[in-house]
């Protein structure tokens, strides 16, 4: 009976094997490696018109601020009637704000660095995006995992159960052991119906995120595990970094901007006027100069909100350094520390998978009850869920890190 329980579970693992390599190849068209993913989510046409959206934005908001103001142009026409006649005037002419304070100037250059500013969160932001499509791809691979874990279980429990069957049938066995590994075998069945739909679930946010109908993990996790590599030195390479640094350039152009909006402007204008009296009308060319008099809004008010905007923007960039520093250093012990976690449970694998063999071999030889045969599959199962689990965490802290120095593998 011991040979007869030990050859139908290695029949059916072979028949589990099979089983599992044909619903791949059936579901291969849904099935993405982690690059082809991360390919597909960073092309998907609506981040795409999203990304382009916003630089075009952007850029054309730098371009609302010209080196010269728009030019007035003006009519008018006088009557004066006295002892000594009427008196007709007609002008027209246009008046050219000149700008030499520089205020003008100084605005633009804070329009320009507030576009790069804005072309430093599109970066950040598609990194952020292929950071949570690693975590989804991850969370997908694993959850199919974990369920194809509980269907081996399930698997070889409902084959014990068939064999007890036999056997309690011909006296062999207790209708205790019977019951006992029957209870299990439904328990775990209906934990494989929950992990199923995980399956589903977990692979739905895949899908959306790559456009992919069916989206599942084509990849081993821990095909997927990599060494975390230590911080990287200084903090040019990310990119919100540089965000905060185009804006304290922007604001300190506001800044010196509303400092010169204090100073005298002035203007030139050029025109045409006529004169007519009596009968009589003379003509000519015009040419004025104005002067642009700070004497009611000086403008004060403008400069100290500016300068302090500027410096809130210097103390946001400080904040932000030391910030980044901290979860660089953070997401590089995570990723270490879980990375060789997952590493020692997959050594572990082997004996989780032979566990299950040497429990039953214990059972047939009389050295251990029903209740042990069904603890040592259980362990064996646990144990590779738990390995599971260390793989999925590590590579959540693996897209974390990559997220962190903004760096590819």
């Amino acid at each position: 009976m011991k040979s007869l329980l030990s050859a139908r579970l290695r029949s059916l693992s072979a028949l589990l094997f099979a089983c599992t390599a044909l619903t791949a190849q059936s579901a291969h068209a849904g099935s993405l490696s982690e690059a082809e993913a991360l390919a597909r989510a960073a092309a998907l046409p609506e981040l795409a018109a999203l990304d382009t959206a916003t630089g075009d934005a952007a850029r054309a908001d730098a371009k609302t601020v010209r080196r010269y103001e728009n030019p007035e142009f003006h009519v008018g026409r006088e009557r004066i009637s006295g002892s000594l006649g009427t008196e007709t005037e007609q002008t027209a002419g246009v008046t050219q704000p000149l700008g030499i304070n520089g205020a003008n100037g100084r605005l633009r250059e804070a329009a320009e660095a507030e576009e790069q500013a804005v072309n430093a969160d599109i970066v950040r932001r598609k990194a952020m995006r292929l950071s949570e499509v690693r975590k989804a791809y991850s969370e997908c691979g694993a959850s199919a995992e974990r369920a194809v874990i509980l269907g081996d279980l399930n698997a070889g429990l409902t084959e014990v159960e068939r064999i007890i069957s036999l056997r309690t049938r011909a006296g062999d066995a207790a209708g205790y052991d019977l019951r006992r590994v029957r209870l299990e075998a439904r328990n775990v069945a209906a934990q494989k119906v929950l992990a199923d739909g995980e399956v589903r679930a977990a692979c739905a946010a895949l899908s959306r995120m790559t456009g992919e109908p069916n989206a599942r993990a084509s990849e081993p996790l821990f095909a997927l595990l990599r060494p975390a590599r230590p911080a990287l030195e200084g903090l040019a390479s990310r990119s919100d970094l540089d965000a905060q640094r185009y804006r304290v350039t922007a604001a300190g152009a506001q800044a010196e901007a509303a400092r010169r909006q204090r100073l005298p402007d002035l203007s030139v204008g050029a025109g045409y006027k006529r004169v007519s009296q009596g009968g009589l009308s003379s003509s000519g060319p015009t040419i004025s100069l104005g002067i642009r008099l700070p004497l009611f809004n000086r403008g004060a008010a403008a400069a100290s909100a500016a300068e302090a905007r500027k410096r809130a923007a210097e103390a946001e960039l400080a904040l932000a350094k030391s910030a980044i520093a901290a979860e660089r250093d953070a997401a590089f012990a995570r990723a270490e520390a879980s990375f060789e976690a997952a590493r020692l449970a997959q050594d572990s694998a082997e004996d989780a998978r032979r566990i299950a063999d040497i429990a039953d071999a214990a059972y047939q030889g009389g050295e251990t009850g029903i209740t042990e045969l069904i603890d040592g599959y259980r362990a064996g199962a646990e144990a590779r869920t738990s390995a599971i689990d260390l793989a999925e965490r590590a590579l959540k802290a693996r897209a974390d890190h990559l997220l962190a120095d903004e760096g590819e593998e």
